[in-house]
């Protein structure tokens, strides 16, 4: 009778910790459509910052040429256009007249206060001949039981996330 009392008493236990954790970080792929041309150089948009350069530092290391945040903020300078415009078909239009196939651009959240560690992040590879996405991610991370022991080991980096973000658009456009 004592071991069934243990066996329930561990099971509810299980029961309270379990849920409160959810598994390690998580890619989605969105619909996306092959490019009509092989995407050699892209731009990193401005306001994607040093989390869209880290991802496009993987990209790099894959062979594409990229034009990180500050460049395509002066190129997009020398061509009179602004940082706000960057998807907008004239702005795609000059960008691949200067030989930029795609722009890159990213969106991250973060709910824990303190914590420094991206909640989601999406990925986009726009095509600067039509616009379309050629590659792109969902990224969610991670979560332990909050302000537990296993949050820390559960929740990944920035850094460690624009690795994974990085490979699997490589992946993509390869």
């Amino acid at each position: 009778m004592r071991t069934w009392r243990r066996v329930l008493l561990s099971l509810a236990a299980s029961a309270l910790v379990f849920p409160a954790c959810r598994g390690t970080s998580s890619i989605v792929r969105p619909p996306l459509q092959p490019s009509p041309e092989p995407i050699r150089t892209i731009a990193v948009a401005p306001a994607c910052g040093a989390f869209g350069n880290a991802v496009a530092e993987r990209l790099a290391k894959t062979g594409t040429s990229v034009i990180y945040t500050d460049g395509s903020r002066t190129l997009l300078s020398t061509l009179h256009l602004s940082d706000s415009t960057m998807l907008e078909q004239s702005t795609r239009a000059a960008l691949h007249r200067q030989g930029i196939s795609a722009v890159l651009t990213l969106a991250a959240w973060y709910q824990q206060p303190g914590d420094g560690k991206p909640d989601s992040v999406k990925v986009r590879v726009v095509s600067t001949l039509n616009g379309a996405d050629v590659a792109g991610v969902g990224w969610t991370n991670g979560l332990g039981n909050t302000y537990s022991l296993e949050d820390p080991t559960m929740r990944s980096t920035p850094s460690a996330a624009a690795l994974v973000i990085g490979d699997d658009l490589s992946k993509q456009l390869h």
